[in-house]
């Protein structure tokens, strides 16, 4: 079942429900004679059921946003120890696979956190350990995770495929300049690392075909897609409060 009518579902679900709850009491007292008592009965009901709405929806999204919390400490992980795993293979790595995938799940913001914390933790076990390349590193993993929030909210192969070749551009034209700078000068530099830029391009391509399909997958099983629709019927449900205690 696609994701979007879904949604849409639920929301018009919920929207019949919000109606209801919020009867416009306006109506009900025109077309009831009602007392005085009647309608407070009326209100008294209807903020109960405001109230009821109000908190379970607040408890949905509690629970949506630590599983957001977890899944991102998940990447994390996943992304230093696959990087530690696959340090024999030259220039082949998942981080940036991690950080555009966190982006594109959770918004550019969460995706420059995953990108750049897990490039900064997992230069503490590889065999250079830590040194000027980790701010490089660390910049490249922001960058990647805000190309992933701003590009690929509805990630297809093709525009996926282009966000990791850029950032994987990026993170080779300024790993070069600094290892030009500090070491070798930048011709012999970028010359040297032609067959590494050329690996790491096509292990990420590699990499990039499965974001569509992983964002797809952990958005249906954790129905992190309704986090939005929680955030606006608290909202609404606030906003009638509010018009209603005016």
């Amino acid at each position: 079942m696609e994701l979007q009518p879904l949604k849409k579902r639920k929301e018009v679900i919920l929207n019949q429900e919000l109606s209801l709850n919020t009867a416009s009491l306006q109506n009900i007292k025109k077309s009831l004679s009602c007392s005085k008592s009647q309608i407070e009965l009326i209100d008294s009901k209807t903020k109960l059921n405001q109230k009821l709405s109000f908190h379970t929806l607040q408890r949905q999204l509690s629970l949506l946003r630590l599983e957001e919390f977890l899944l991102i400490i998940t990447f994390i992980t996943a992304g230093v120890l696959g990087r530690i795993l696959l340090q024999p293979l030259p220039s082949v790595e998942p981080i940036t696979f991690f950080a555009i995938l966190a982006g594109s799940l959770f918004g550019w913001k969460k995706g420059v956190v995953t990108g750049a914390t897990t490039w900064y933790l997992s230069d503490f076990f590889m065999l250079g350990g830590l040194g000027p390349w980790t701010i490089v590193y660390f910049a490249n993993g922001a960058i990647a995770g805000f190309l992933g929030g701003v590009f690929l909210q509805k990630p297809g192969y093709t525009k996926t495929i282009i966000v990791m070749i850029v950032a994987t551009i990026i993170f080779q034209i300024s790993i070069n300049i600094m290892s030009g700078l500090l070491f070798y000068g930048l011709l012999a530099s970028f010359l040297t690392a032609i067959p590494f830029t050329i690996t790491h391009i096509v292990s990420n391509i590699f990499f990039s075909s499965l974001i569509p399909k992983s964002k797809k997958i952990i958005q249906e099983k954790g129905k992190l897609n309704e986090k939005e629709l929680c955030e606006k019927f608290i909202n609404k449900i606030k906003s009638l409060n509010s018009k209603n205690e005016s």
